[in-house]
């Protein structure tokens, strides 16, 4: 199958240049030359066309050794002479367009309209099974691969590492913060508000108002680690006042007013930084800028609403 597409593609090649060669040389114009077109089916992901020339056709797949080989062109008889020069310049041309110089490698390129890591992967199995070691003549081998391919197995890993690097950040912060407080309600309570924007962040990535990428993929980790800070605070100043012998709603109104003011400049001063961050030339890092922004806006609407009602509604 390769050997058969390498002497398509040179053929097709030294057909062109053939014709161009017996125009000049002839002023009798030239005969149109018989083609064998291959259409794309409707719906394909991916098409060769071939457009072959029968006289060369049949002279790449004759054996150079048989002494029969004799085919009739145009303007006359190509004798073994002939043919070994055809021969020689296919081979040429080869070697310039798919083969290295000692021709033991060839790289042939498909073009394909797909777009999506799904998509990509699927279509790469397609052209793997192609190029299998059973499927291609002996001591023939096939290897995938190319840009598409690479960014495509990229954007998996980034995807799969993504989930991994949140769950193992926000593991750590809930035995940190339960062996800090000695309390399993205020821990759980604690990670609530900080999962929360995460969980929001991700159903916005999902609903496509930016695609996935490798800064994208740092927000959640990032605005785990920016959250929490503000929330070991606010629990902090809150047992201080029910510790001191009040009540939940007394603490709670307290830890606001105190607590509260330190978590809005601090959210704000960050929301501003990442802000100018949105007004870069290149997206990835514009669309960053907004997604950590935004995140951050609701790490500050879950600590100063979400936190209190739950400490309320669990009373602790």
């Amino acid at each position: 199958m390769l050997q058969a597409t390498l002497r398509r593609a040179a053929a097709c090649a030294l057909l062109g240049a053939a014709t161009a060669q017996a125009q000049e040389q002839s002023p009798i114009p030239a005969p149109a030359q018989a083609a064998t077109v291959a259409e794309p089916a409707r719906g394909d992901r991916c098409a060769v066309q071939s457009v072959i020339d029968p006289r060369i056709e049949e002279l790449l797949q004759a054996d150079p050794d048989d002494p029969q080989i004799h085919v009739t062109s145009d303007t006359g008889e190509l004798g073994r002479a002939g043919d070994a020069e055809l021969r020689g310049n296919v081979q040429i041309r080869m070697g310039q367009r798919l083969l290295t110089a000692d021709q033991s490698r060839a790289n042939l390129v498909v073009r394909t309209g797909e777009v999506g890591s799904g998509s990509v992967r699927a279509l790469t199995t397609a052209l793997e099974q192609r190029v299998a070691p059973g499927a291609l003549p002996a001591g023939l081998r096939g290897e995938v691969t190319g840009n598409a391919i690479l960014l495509s197995r990229s954007a998996d890993g980034i995807a799969q590492g993504q989930l991994l690097a949140v769950l193992l950040a926000a593991t750590s912060i809930f035995l940190l913060i339960l062996a800090a407080l000695r309390s399993l309600p205020l821990a759980v309570i604690a990670m609530i508000p900080n999962v929360v924007p995460v969980l929001l962040f991700f159903g916005l990535l999902g609903a496509g108002v930016a695609p996935l990428s490798l800064p994208t993929s740092l927000i959640a980790s990032v605005a785990l680690g920016i959250a929490i800070d503000d929330t070991v605070h606010y629990i902090l100043r809150y047992r201080a006042e029910r510790l001191a012998g009040r009540t939940p709603e007394e603490a709670s109104q307290r830890a606001s007013r105190s607590v509260g003011t330190a978590i809005v400049t601090a959210c704000t001063m960050l929301v501003v930084g990442y802000s100018i961050i949105a007004f870069s030339g290149f997206a990835t890092l514009r669309e960053f800028g907004l997604l950590s922004a935004g995140t951050m806006l609701l790490c500050l609407a879950t600590d100063l609403i979400l936190l209190p009602a739950l400490l309320l509604r669990w009373r602790v």
